[in-house]
């Protein structure tokens, strides 16, 4: 366990004071920081890796991609529970990815949020439980760039969520309590699951598009199923809302 008695006021991956090496770690017991802090270097292939396999409990999770396309800061969380404060995602010039790959299920409990604009990744890999993001995503001028839901995953949104685009795989299932805005692409896959949770209900929109966002509805194999809350019971709830054009499927 790292800072398993006493907590580590910082635990750092990556560049270190002006270093430019490729960095990468995995931490097989629980991990207890004030903050931990993922730095990708300025050249090709410079990145900064972590897998988290125990618990982890911390202020401040952040990553920040380096100076090159290549040079990426991925925290690949394995953990049943993750709790910080604060997570932040900074592309740079590489990617900042936060990424949870599981065995069973997962929460996640903190706010994400991009430094700038469209800054950060979040995927879900996890197909042997259900993940669920306790915190809002993004919002405002820190939205993320995108979120991304691989095939046959189970993800849960607590908070509300803020992303360019919103890929939702193959016979995954998604379930949202509060609104989602997406700023660019949504795509949802065949035989996929929405499940709109009791937060939203008469005169909600659980989807808004913006920006002449596409809604691609790959579902000629299966179709799409969506359960409404169990409190809706009149009025009306809209699915996806474009606020610049006409969906197009």
């Amino acid at each position: 366990n790292v800072g398993g008695t006493n907590g580590l006021k910082a635990l750092n991956i990556g560049t270190i004071g002006g270093a430019a090496d490729a960095a990468s770690a995995v931490f097989s017991g629980t991990v207890d920081a004030t903050t931990i802090t993922m730095t990708a270097g300025e050249a090709g292939n410079e990145t900064a890796l972590a897998t988290f396999t125990g618990n982890v409990g911390t202020t401040t999770l952040a990553l920040i991609g380096g100076g090159n396309a290549s040079a990426d800061a991925t925290a690949t969380v394995i953990s049943p529970t993750f709790t910080a404060a604060s997570i932040t995602l900074d592309d740079v010039t590489g990617q900042s990815l936060f990424k949870t790959s599981g065995t069973t299920a997962q929460t996640i409990a903190g706010a994400i949020t991009g430094v700038s604009d469209t800054d950060g990744s979040i995927q879900n890999s996890n197909t042997a439980g259900t993940v669920t993001f306790t915190g809002a995503i993004g919002g405002g001028s820190n939205t993320l760039e995108t979120i991304t839901l691989d095939n046959s995953t189970s993800t849960t949104f607590a908070s509300t969520v803020d992303m360019t685009t919103f890929t939702i795989g193959t016979t995954a299932t998604v379930d949202v309590t509060a609104a989602v805005s997406v700023g660019g692409v949504l795509t949802v896959g065949d035989g996929s699951t929405i499940v709109i949770n009791t937060g939203l209900g008469d005169g909600s929109t659980a989807f808004t598009t913006t920006n002449s966002a596409t809604v691609n509805d790959n579902d000629g194999v299966a179709d799409v199923t969506v359960t409404l809350p169990s409190n809706f019971t009149s009025g009306t709830l809209n699915l996806i809302d474009d606020s610049a054009q006409d969906l197009t499927a």
